[in-house]
């Protein structure tokens, strides 16, 4: 038995738990990004055979017509980047719970995030105010039309209030920010690269958008921190979003 005991001894204990550092969480980023390009091109492909449609036609018709093929390739896609921080998170050996921060959200961490982005778009209304609806407003209000004429309204609305805060919220806030928190760049650098990152998610508005955009990713980002929840961030998202969409609905209905 004595013999026995240097190797023993010799075995490596496992790796600790916690979450992926600066690098690694970089990296798996990447790689749920790619996990949603793989998704939406292999669902894309599985509709178009199935579709066989006339090769002369535009694909911007074919997506016209066939509204399947833009939700096989988003569903599909978000399957794939979901996958793939599944895994890294498995791997941490933290639980999804502790690790994302699906926890339940407090009344008070909603209400401070109501008003720090009421405050937030105050510049926006100004903006409007002084040089007529902005770029992203006309943005905003010819994809209502679009999707009103079209009659996927619902969709769209499912996309804006469910769909998007949802997988934003758990890749940006729930995974990166996590995990950079957590390096050592620290907290306040990651909630500031988490809202770059995000910012550069939404590269379809303007400069003034953006900036109101990248102020409201360091508020998110705030509470994500300071509650532990992204459930907490996600509500603000989808709070968002739904007023946003309230909003074009009331004042600018299709004609």
């Amino acid at each position: 038995m004595a013999d026995l005991a240097p190797a023993e001894m010799a075995v490596p204990a496992p790796p600790r738990a916690g979450p992926w550092k600066f690098w690694g969480t970089t990296l798996w980023g990447i790689a749920s990004g790619a996990g949603f390009f793989v998704g939406a091109v292999i669902a894309t492909f599985a509709v178009l055979v199935r579709l066989n449609p006339d090769p002369s036609l535009p694909f911007d018709t074919l997506l016209r017509s066939h509204r399947e093929i833009v939700y096989a390739a988003v569903g599909a896609g978000l399957v794939g980047t979901f996958a793939v921080i599944a895994l890294a998170v498995r791997l941490s050996k933290l639980g999804m719970r502790d690790y994302l921060g699906l926890l339940q959200p407090r009344l008070r961490d909603i209400a401070v995030g109501i008003v720090g982005l009421t405050l937030l778009y105050i510049p926006l209304a100004v903006a409007s105010h002084f040089t007529g609806a902005l770029p992203s407003t006309k943005y905003m209000i010819a994809l209502y039309h679009r999707a009103a004429t079209a009659g996927y309204l619902p969709a769209l609305a499912a996309a804006l209030i469910i769909v998007a805060p949802l997988s934003e919220e758990i890749l940006v806030r729930g995974f990166l920010l996590r995990g950079w928190a957590a390096s050592a760049i620290g907290p306040t650098a990651a909630i500031v690269l988490t809202s770059a990152v995000w910012t550069a998610l939404h590269v379809q508005y303007d400069l003034i958008t953006l900036a109101d955009i990248f102020g409201i990713g360091l508020l998110l980002g705030w509470i994500r921190l300071h509650s532990g929840s992204t459930l907490t961030t996600m509500t603000l998202h989808a709070l968002q979003n739904a007023t946003a969409f309230a909003f074009v609905a009331i004042v600018y209905p299709p004609q």
